[in-house]
């Protein structure tokens, strides 16, 4: 747990902090603690991120359903409203790929 950057408590005007949370909100868990939580997509994004063996070309969905054992439906659940900016956020070619990999499967 941290505190949050002095912002309105949801945003924050810092164009690299935001790409850098993008796909993360802030919850207050107290009064003065906040806690950073990944939407489900950026979760799966930072895990790629860092598994550096990990790519859409030779491992597809494999990898979430059988690997991380997460179900197809909990997948096709998943919002790609902030795709876009979540994108952005990262340089890694792998990553991106992956997860346009991901949101072509997923939305056919």
């Amino acid at each position: 747990m941290t505190r949050a950057p002095k912002t309105d408590k949801k945003t924050c005007s810092c164009g690299k902090l935001q790409s850098l949370l993008a796909g993360v909100k802030t919850d207050e868990i107290e009064k003065g603690t906040w806690a950073f939580i990944a939407s489900p997509l950026r979760a799966i994004a930072d895990l790629v991120y860092l598994r550096k063996n990990i790519s859409w070309q030779k491992d597809k969905m494999a990898f979430l359903l059988d690997s991380m054992r997460i179900e197809l439906e909990d997948l096709e659940e998943i919002s790609f409203e902030e795709f876009d900016d979540l994108l952005a956020s990262f340089r890694s070619r792998r990553t991106k790929a992956y997860l346009q990999g991901l949101k072509k499967e997923l939305r056919k």
